[in-house]
């Protein structure tokens, strides 16, 4: 169901993409700061753009 929901996103629009940190847990800041950190840095990236 959840990777349904996730699935259904990834339509929404052409500049999306899905990620899956498997060796975190809820806090995937915490457990793993640099996807995190790679992930905003793309957003950055595209938002200016």
């Amino acid at each position: 169901m959840w990777a349904e929901g996730q699935e259904r996103w990834l339509a929404v629009s052409t500049r999306c993409d899905l990620g899956t940190a498997e060796e975190s847990g809820h806090d995937i800041h915490v457990d793993q700061p640099e996807l995190a950190a790679a992930a905003i840095g793309r957003v950055t990236v595209q938002a200016a753009a």
